[in-house]
């Protein structure tokens, strides 16, 4: 004869479910057996296993912000979501310095009245991150601040830049509170221009400098001028001894 089981679950109090290595023990019901009437008792009985998840972050291109937010959502690339459960997504950047082939983590947060334990969710990161760097420009309260000193060759295209701008006065426009970016410069060549056999300015293009300075690109930014001297040298004799041979040398 065929009985039918039908499992008898509390209506006054839900059911009690813990966790246990992965799994969800439920507790609090019975096993009616029919025909016969007979009910059978179980105190712990049944295990019922996460269902799967995998999420993935999705590629994202955005402007160095400081930050290590991301815009686009991962999606649900394996796994279904059931009944009225509900999955609530972002990503991050794994570091908010600009780049590409960049780390994207998924997070994910399931809202399935049990802590999200009915789900176990693989996440699956995303190598195709990009951060570009932001644009700034000099602040042009500070433009009649900024010289480029004239100095003596010393091998390099190397320039020094001076700014003389009020206290507090902001020297670029669009740089974080929290980042450290100054300003440089750079000759047009490293060797000394002449002109009639002097030394005459060259052009001098301003760069940045910093911690922060490659999180940025400088734009807008005016060409300064700036003379570089001839090193000088000093030659001196060495004191010699020889026998006479009719020349000078040494």
């Amino acid at each position: 004869v065929t009985k039918t089981v039908t499992v008898n679950l509390p209506t006054s109090t839900p059911l009690n479910a813990t966790a246990n290595n992965g799994a969800t023990t439920v507790y609090g019901y019975s096993f009616t057996a029919s025909p016969g009437g007979t009910t059978l008792s179980a105190d712990n009985v049944g295990q019922i296993d996460p269902a799967l998840l995998e999420v993935t972050a999705t590629p994202n291109t955005k402007v160095y912000n400081g930050t290590t937010a991301a815009a686009k959502l991962p999606t649900l690339t394996s796994g279904t979501l059931f009944g009225g459960d509900t999955m609530v997504t972002s990503e991050v950047y794994a570091a908010p310095d600009i780049g590409t082939g960049l780390t994207l983590i998924p997070i994910a947060t399931i809202n399935d009245g049990n802590n999200g334990n009915n789900y176990h969710v693989v996440y699956v990161n995303s190598t195709l991150g990009v951060i570009v760097s932001d644009k700034i420009t000099i602040n042009p309260a500070v433009l009649q601040y900024i010289e480029a000193l004239s100095r003596t060759y010393d091998g390099t295209n190397i320039a020094t830049v001076k700014v003389n701008a009020p206290t507090n006065t902001p020297i670029f426009i669009g740089v974080l509170p929290e980042d450290t970016v100054d300003l440089a410069g750079i000759f047009n060549t490293k060797n000394v221009v002449y002109a009639s056999a002097n030394p005459v300015a060259q052009p001098v293009t301003l760069k940045l400098a910093g911690p922060q300075a490659s999180s940025y690109t400088l734009v807008g930014a005016p060409t300064l001028s700036a003379t570089m001297t001839p090193a000088a040298l000093t030659l001196s004799a060495v004191s010699a001894s020889k026998l006479f041979d009719g020349t000078n040398a040494s």
